[in-house]
């Protein structure tokens, strides 16, 4: 009901770049106020029909796979784009007609950083709404990763990151092993995760 939708209680302080900073959303909504906001309601289940036809092409081309869903909410930030006044084109574009630009309202767990033997997943602390003392974002995170054995390690990017148009990929740099199975060879990794080769 009356409980605030954003749990995030750091310095809000706007600068140039902060160009996604709702301070409505951080100080004025309430979980009923987003609920009964048609635009809001409407903008999930356009978010969530993309996502469900992306899912269904990958299970189509990679049908064993496991499929974790963790909650994230969007935002629809379709507007004009404007020229650049330096003449070269903007680095993004505007949507197909009739389509929307979307992202993501809280920051988003699902843009993460898998750690060590794949037992860590760095996460975005999402800033929930808090109900019973538990931010309940953070709730369904840990029990949906923590049901694969794997421990979540959150890292605070809303200021730094999320309201600036990235999350934590922006934002970190990782050496990772590849292994001493070429891709293409197939079989075990060795950590018990199927490598599909090519034939």
């Amino acid at each position: 009901g009356a409980t605030p939708f954003v749990s995030y209680t750091g310095d809000a302080t706007p600068d140039e770049a902060t160009f996604f900073l709702d301070p409505a959303l951080l100080y004025n909504t309430t979980i009923s106020s987003l609920l009964s906001d048609p635009s809001f309601v409407a903008t999930q289940t356009y978010a969530q029909r993309h996502l469900d036809h992306n899912l269904a092409l990958l299970l189509h081309e990679i049908p064993a796979v496991d499929i974790l869903r963790v909650p994230t909410l969007f935002k629809d930030v379709t507007y004009p784009w404007p020229t650049l006044p330096d003449g070269h084109p903007p680095r993004l574009h505007a949507p197909v007609p009739g389509e929307r630009q979307l992202k993501s309202l809280l920051p988003q767990a699902i843009n993460r950083l898998v750690l060590g033997e794949g037992r860590k997943y760095l996460a975005l602390r999402q800033w929930g709404p808090v109900v019973g003392g538990r931010d309940v974002f953070v709730e369904k995170v840990e029990e949906v990763y923590g049901a694969v054995g794997m421990g979540v390690v959150w890292v605070d990017d809303y200021m730094s990151h999320h309201v600036r148009g990235g999350e934590v990929h922006c934002g970190t740099n990782a050496l990772r092993e590849v292994g001493h199975r070429g891709w293409w060879e197939g079989g075990d990794d060795g950590r018990g995760y199927k490598v599909v080769g090519c034939t």
